[in-house]
């Protein structure tokens, strides 16, 4: 779904998303290694709307955005790619198809009006990040009660 200014929802991208705006917050992000011991970025991305979705930026690249990411900050993205979503390869649980790739060409502002797009209270921005990291196990515990 587009909203306003072409800034879309994340559970509307899929692989016709080309030339989009999301609005989020980092929820979480972390250096990942590969295999050979290069360092990439790994993040989970919230929306507005509750929305998450797993974003990378590739060793070649973390040079360029390390410096415009920080947990927590609420970022205006454009020009990213979008990638199948490697389920066994997730280091966070996310319900997306897709997860995000940051290249030469995407941009990252912080927007002066990230109020206006915003309407999750700050206040719950701590009480999500504090349901995230709670295992699913114990929500299913929880409902036997």
């Amino acid at each position: 779904m587009t909203t306003r200014n072409g800034i879309i929802q994340i559970n509307s991208i899929d692989k016709k998303t080309w030339n989009k705006r999301v609005v989020v917050r980092i929820l979480r992000l972390w250096v990942q290694k590969d295999l050979t011991g290069r360092e990439g970025l790994e993040m989970i991305l919230i929306d507005e709307w509750g929305n998450q979705i797993q974003a990378s930026v590739s060793f070649g690249n973390k040079r360029k955005f390390m410096p415009l990411l920080r947990e927590g900050d609420i970022n205006m993205i454009q020009n990213f790619q979008v990638m199948d979503n490697k389920p066994n390869f997730q280091m966070a649980k996310v319900d997306h198809l897709y997860m995000l790739g940051f290249g030469l060409a995407t941009q990252i502002e912080q927007p002066d009006e990230a109020s206006k797009f915003w309407k999750m209270d700050l206040i719950l921005f701590p009480l999500q990040i504090f349901l995230h990291t709670i295992p699913l196990s114990f929500w299913m515990f929880l409902g036997r009660l």
